[in-house]
């Protein structure tokens, strides 16, 4: 009898821990120090922060080891990809000797690029609700949609068929894109 009043009192506590420890406000944390896109891109300063983020992946075209200038001019007779034989920089080598494939161009040529794009989209669709100059809005339009062309230049240029995305997408539609033919992006260009 004492048995059962013990297992009665443990199981009784056991409900009750769990009923107490999953409240919704227990499980839903605020982000702290991170910039949510709902509550950002509100005034000039912001919106600037998001135009010099969309400029920020230009630097894949000079910049670094895998960037666009070495990559082409490997692909050309203006240099000579070198390197300790043909696995050293399988991304280079491949490029130099024209057998690039899937499995050894650099992951950041889409990558990068594609981020420079998902930037732009972003700051494309929160500058109408910015707080600033008009002129200075205008500005900041032109310079995105510029830099969104130069990317898909480069994608277009590199991988033929790609997804044309001209809207930030949610997480639930990535994996409903589709493959834009050249002309398409030539034509958004």
């Amino acid at each position: 009898m004492k048995q059962i009043r013990i297992n009665t009192a443990i199981l009784a506590s056991l409900i009750l821990m769990l009923l107490a420890a999953c409240s919704k406000d227990f499980i839903t944390i605020q982000p702290k120090g991170q910039f949510l896109t709902q509550n950002y891109y509100t005034n000039r300063d912001q919106a600037y922060s998001g135009l010099v983020a969309v400029y920020d992946l230009l630097r894949k075209n000079a910049g670094g080891f895998e960037n666009m200038i070495t990559m082409m001019n490997a692909g050309s007779d203006d240099n000579y990809a070198g390197g300790g034989g043909a696995s050293d920089g399988a991304g280079i080598q491949g490029f130099s000797n024209y057998t690039l494939n899937p499995n050894i161009i650099p992951a950041s040529f889409w990558g990068d690029h594609y981020q420079g794009v998902f930037r732009a989209n972003i700051l494309l669709n929160k500058l109408p609700g910015t707080t600033m100059d008009a002129a200075e809005k205008a500005r900041f339009t032109a310079e995105a949609k510029a830099l969104r062309a130069t990317y898909y230049f480069n994608l277009v240029r590199m991988f033929k068929n790609i997804p044309l995305i001209l809207e930030p997408l949610a997480a639930s539609d990535i994996y409903n894109v589709t493959q834009a033919k050249p002309e398409e992006v030539y034509a958004q260009i």
